[in-house]
């Protein structure tokens, strides 16, 4: 299947989001083709939508902040009309107020938290035709009803997942803007529970589903980090331990 990613970034936030790049490099290990609308550049819309219609994709996935909610839900409205393709929204937003998410005319579904094990699980059951009703951290509409399926157990095999696909945001371009500084992940989760945070509601959500702060093994980030150095022209490296890998910005 060709899946294609939106990256609303209307912040321009210089960095690659870690959850889309995750999720396109786990689905490009099952075979699947991915492709990324990245607004960080200053993409105007009409170019947008010429790109989504060049790819022609199977799927589109929506990366959204509550900042970017607004901005995400007027340009899938505007792709509907053009395009008859199912999609999916995921990230901050849609974790912490799935109702509002889901109520979108143009949204047809929606991920919760983690999402490689539901994304590729999902795109499998699309690939055959199906428009699945039960997978786990995937809300859909199908029949005029809402089916709101519960959170998966948390991922705990991080080094399971291959390393992000940072090549899809064209990453060489993005460097400069950080001084050559890459960014590599080390773990998800976070103990603490600031008010201002996120983290206390994606701990409520995720209460009794397994550990929730994770880290990758040595090893494994040490190879990301030789891989990453081989590939760019990275001058310095700095290690980031994030909440969760949604389809957001980490």
């Amino acid at each position: 299947m060709k899946i294609l990613f939106v990256f609303p970034n209307i912040l321009k936030y210089e960095n690659i989001s870690f959850g889309i790049a995750s999720l396109s490099a786990c689905l490009k290990t099952r075979g699947h083709e991915t492709g990324l609308i990245d607004f960080t550049y200053g993409l105007s819309r009409k170019k947008a939508m010429k790109e989504i219609l060049k790819f022609n994709p199977d799927l589109i996935g929506f990366s959204t902040t509550t900042g970017d909610f607004s901005f995400s839900s007027q340009l899938a409205s505007e792709i509907k009309n053009i395009l008859d393709v199912p999609i999916l929204f995921g990230g901050v937003h849609p974790t912490i107020e799935p109702e509002e998410s889901i109520s979108q005319e143009a949204v047809d579904m929606i991920c919760i938290g983690e999402g490689e094990e539901a994304l590729c699980e999902l795109v499998e059951h699309l690939e055959t035709g199906e428009v699945p009703t039960d997978v786990k951290n995937i809300w859909v509409k199908k029949d005029s009803q809402i089916f709101r399926n519960p959170v998966r157990p948390l991922i705990q095999d991080l080094d399971s997942f291959p390393h992000p696909d940072r090549d899809l945001f064209k990453y060489e371009k993005l460097l400069p803007l950080r001084a050559f500084e890459g960014q590599v992940m080390v773990g998800r989760g976070c103990p603490y529970q600031c008010s201002y945070c996120i983290n206390p509601i994606l701990q409520d959500l995720y209460r009794g589903q397994g550990r929730f702060v994770r880290y990758r093994s040595v090893e494994r980030i040490i190879d990301e980090v030789k891989q990453l150095i081989k590939r760019y022209p990275v001058k310095c490296i700095y290690f980031v331990m994030m909440f969760l890998f949604l389809i957001s910005n980490g």
